[in-house]
């Protein structure tokens, strides 16, 4: 992958379509992959800058501008953002 540079604002979204999550910087898809067979999302275990499980790793950064939706976005919305 591409490296990260410090001090430079990236748009980050990440969508599921209940089989694969996707993961999209400044509007282009760069990773795929498999959910968990069964999984479902819920407000207790949603998280912003952290993992929800596993040791709580947390990212170093700013977070500004956030927003969940209800449903999966297209890669279109997501790139008109």
């Amino acid at each position: 992958g591409e490296p990260v540079v410090t001090d430079v604002w990236y748009h980050v979204a990440g969508t599921c379509d209940g089989t694969n999550a996707f993961l999209y910087i400044n509007g282009v898809l760069k990773a795929s992959g498999p959910v968990y067979p069964g999984y479902t999302g819920s407000a207790a275990s949603t998280r912003i800058g952290s993992e929800s499980c596993c040791g709580g790793n947390s990212f170093p950064g700013t977070i500004s501008d956030v927003r969940i939706w209800n449903r999966p976005l297209a890669e279109a919305e997501i790139a008109s953002g």
